[in-house]
């Protein structure tokens, strides 16, 4: 049975697609069979992954060996290849999230918006049988004019049924080229072992370090 993991939020801009997109190529780095669901309508999700969104295959999208992508938008695919990790990249806001019992939430947080979203939603999203919960991941708050992160981890600390991911991921350069090259952050210019790029890959390995599937680091 595949591992699901759905990245979500109630506002746009906030990481989610950087998140998913991540957690994908590197567990496909990793040789772990890997799918993205796009339940966006935008289909971010597939644009960021693939060179070529033409190419396609039944209705599935194949990035690499490791790696295939589902367009669904708003909705759960009626079928998925098999997979050992499932990652769901939704579009802002929550209602459309009780579409899904993933084992593991990703919620980035960006600032004030973001936590004020989550703290209306929390209370109907749900995680599947032997799920690992709901995460806050603090994204991109160390920014000129953003929410410190002190000041946001002591607000969502007041959420029931929250955890929060310990490691904040910076705002830096390089994550943001990554969505313009379309490549992990290991992979485009300067990029491997800068600040931007080693939070990321921690992030990565800790999250399939989680779910159990391990990573074996680059």
């Amino acid at each position: 049975m595949a591992i699901q993991v759905a990245v979500a939020n109630h506002k746009g801009g906030c990481g989610k697609t950087t998140i998913a997109s991540h957690l994908l190529w590197w567990a496909a780095a990793q040789k772990i069979r890997s799918h993205g669901i796009a339940v966006d309508p935008q289909g971010n999700l597939i644009q960021r992954v693939l060179d070529d969104p033409r190419l396609q295959r039944e209705k599935v999208y194949r990035a690499s060996e490791w790696l295939d992508l589902t367009y669904s938008p708003n909705a759960m695919p009626a079928m998925v290849p098999p997979a050992d990790l499932v990652v769901l990249d939704f579009p802002p806001g929550f209602d459309i999230c009780s579409i899904a019992r993933p084992h593991l939430w990703l919620v980035p947080i960006d600032g004030r918006e973001a936590i004020d979203g989550l703290m209306t939603a929390i209370r109907t999203m749900q995680v599947g049988p032997g799920g690992l919960g709901i995460y806050a991941v603090l994204n991109m708050l160390d920014g000129a004019g953003r929410v410190p992160v002190s000041a946001a981890r002591d607000a969502l600390g007041m959420m029931p049924k929250l955890k929060m991911w310990p490691d904040p991921i910076p705002d830096t350069a390089v994550i943001q080229r990554s969505a313009e090259y379309r490549r992990p952050t290991w992979l485009i210019p300067n990029g491997k072992n800068t600040a931007g790029d080693t939070a990321m890959r921690k992030f990565c390995a800790g999250v399939l370090s989680l779910v159990g599937l391990g990573s074996k680091g680059r």
